[in-house]
């Protein structure tokens, strides 16, 4: 299998500083408490295939062609160098992304593997194609967000971030990284719906409620969370689903209605700034039993740790609904998940309060994302606009 078909042409992107200072943490009060039971949702039809949400397979598609200059890259640069093992003969090939966005490259003997993600491949505003110079800037991001929290210690222990190895812009802008270890977050959801395995869902959101406490208590800092970015995007959602027909204009007097209540309570606002995962999708969390590895870094930012929650919250009430036909499915899934965080941040009664109060804000905003999603029928997601909208009342 060659990817000299994909190659996207040169580019040069300058070295990347490694933002290795770990930033100062905040200490919460110690006390934890049981979270609140979320809003009711509406009632939402289903259940659904499971092939919705199917993994790729991880199974061997291809051998690398020995002229594609990724194998030159492979075998040249990143065995010996950067694993320090010598080159196979060889590498496997396994499709990770049906848009072809990333792929698997592993040594068949030894079962060593890295992943390859091509920016050249990836969808940037509805395109595969064009705005090569933005693909350069994430993929130059990416790698330096990975930098940047391997150096907080994710680098090592039950909590980590795959380890960046090489960019190589000529390569249809790829980056190398190691493979994470484990099955993902998706995996562990579809097994509690469809096979009943929801202790080992609950041991899952335990690991990543761990990883996402580590990130955002060794990166906080003492300056106050400022929403505009969170309220830009809330627009953003807003005026795609209404140009697209999934809301109507009622329905967006009502959100935008909803969103100014929230911006004039304040609450946006009142909690310190870390360093957010930004993109907290169950695709996004590996766990094998003792290790959490997060992968897809690119929209790593300062925010409200919120954020990270109530993305979490929203994609299992989605996910469980969808499944189960059961808009309630998600409900005891979601309370472990924000119980095990408070645990792991040793919260107060009113801090946890606080903070669960705004993840109905960050949760609500991820339920009008998940409305966007075309891959999902109109019917299920004009009931699942309605959740959204009870999530975020006041």
């Amino acid at each position: 299998m060659s990817h000299s078909h994909i190659v996207a042409g040169q580019g040069i992107i300058g070295n990347i500083p490694v933002a290795a200072r770990r930033m100062v943490s905040y200490v919460f009060r110690l006390r934890n408490q049981l979270p609140r039971r979320a809003r009711p949702p509406h009632d939402l039809p289903g259940p659904v295939p499971l092939h919705q949400y199917d993994d790729m397979t991880t199974e061997a598609i291809a051998t690398l062609d020995h002229d594609d200059p990724l194998f030159r890259l492979l075998s040249s640069d990143v065995w010996p160098r950067q694993l320090g093992l010598p080159a196979p003969p060889d590498f496997e090939v396994s499709k990770l992304h049906p848009s072809g966005i990333a792929y698997r490259y592993a040594d068949p003997d030894s079962g060593t593997a890295v992943v390859g993600k091509f920016f050249g491949n990836k969808w940037v505003h509805g395109s595969q194609e064009g705005n090569q110079p933005l693909r350069a800037m994430l993929l130059q991001r990416e790698f330096a967000n990975l930098q940047l929290v391997q150096a907080l210690g994710f680098d090592q222990g039950a909590y980590q971030v795959v380890r960046p190895l090489v960019m190589e812009p000529a390569i249809n802008l790829v980056l190398i990284e190691t493979a994470a270890p484990g099955t993902d977050l998706l995996a562990a959801i579809r097994a509690a719906a469809f096979q009943g395995a929801g202790a080992r869902l609950r041991r899952f959101l335990t690991a990543v409620a761990g990883w996402l406490a580590a990130l955002h208590r060794r990166s906080a800092i003492n300056r106050a969370v400022e929403p505009v970015d969170a309220i830009s995007y809330f627009n953003k959602l807003l005026g795609q689903l209404r140009t697209w027909d999934i809301m109507d204009w009622a329905e967006l007097a009502r959100f935008e209605r909803l969103r100014d209540r929230w911006v004039a309570s304040g609450m946006l606002g009142v909690a310190q700034q870390a360093l957010v995962h930004g993109d907290a999708t169950p695709a996004h969390f590996l766990y094998d039993g003792t290790t959490v590895t997060v992968i897809d870094l690119e929209r790593l930012r300062a925010a409200d740790p919120a954020a990270d929650l109530g993305s979490i919250a929203a994609e299992l009430r989605h996910m469980l609904s969808w499944y189960k036909g059961d808009a309630w499915a998600g409900e005891p899934y979601i309370r472990h998940f924000y119980a095990q965080y408070a645990a792991h941040m040793n919260l107060s009664g009113p801090e946890f309060d606080a903070l669960t109060e705004r993840c109905r804000f960050y949760m609500g905003t991820t339920e009008l994302r998940i409305c966007r999603n075309s891959w999902v029928d109109l019917s299920y997601r004009r009931a699942f606009l309605a959740e959204a909208e009870r999530c975020l009342a006041l």
